[in-house]
């Protein structure tokens, strides 16, 4: 039985009998909501207790299939970077907490460094000041190290997709193939 299998109504009654549970299982019941309903990620225990009070809300659990919404990916990214199934205290949350961290291994949330490595090692050499993201002063520096200099007016369009500045890792692994910035760093490397 998978741990998606073993979450029924009665871990999630379990859940909100706690009352005031440990920020672990508040933090994995709200990126639970967040996976399922496509929604981002609320901060307010309140409404984990309400989505998952929700008669239809194990269905919808049972029916989850596919990537994890846009909206909750970020969130779901964090959740397993910051927690291990074992430091959520609760045996019913930990159900849960198992079935993120399997959603999340699976790609299902988007590229990680486990499931791009090799994308990750070139991203992380690029991000200079080691905050996760690029900024377009780093690609630039990165692209003239490789003597690439004059393609980072075309290259900057393609990688930054949603135009705000920044350069994700999801948006990273996206243009990268297209890019052909892993033709340049496999001949340079």
């Amino acid at each position: 039985m998978s741990a998606r299998e073993k979450i029924d109504k009665n871990i999630l009654g379990e859940i909100k009998s706690l009352g005031n549970p440990p920020e672990t299982v508040k933090e994995t019941v709200l990126v639970l909501v967040a996976v399922v309903t496509g929604v981002k990620k609320s901060d307010e225990w309140i409404n984990g207790v309400k989505a998952i009070s929700d008669p239809g809300f194990v269905k919808l659990i049972q029916e989850h299939d596919g990537p994890v919404p846009s909206k909750a990916a970020p969130a779901l990214k964090k959740y397993v970077a910051t927690y291990k199934v074992e430091d959520v205290k609760s045996k019913s949350a930990a159900f849960i907490a198992e079935w993120l961290h399997e959603l999340a291994g699976s790609g299902a949330a988007g590229p990680t460094k486990d499931t791009n490595p090799r994308e990750w090692a070139v991203f992380e050499q690029i991000d200079l000041n080691g905050n996760g993201s690029l900024d377009m002063d780093e690609v630039k520096f990165a692209l003239e190290k490789l003597g690439e200099e004059a393609t980072a007016d075309k290259l900057l369009p393609q990688l930054d997709l949603n135009g705000d500045g920044v350069i994700t890792f999801d948006e990273f692994v996206t243009g990268f193939a297209k890019s052909g910035l892993g033709k340049v760093t496999a001949e340079s490397g």
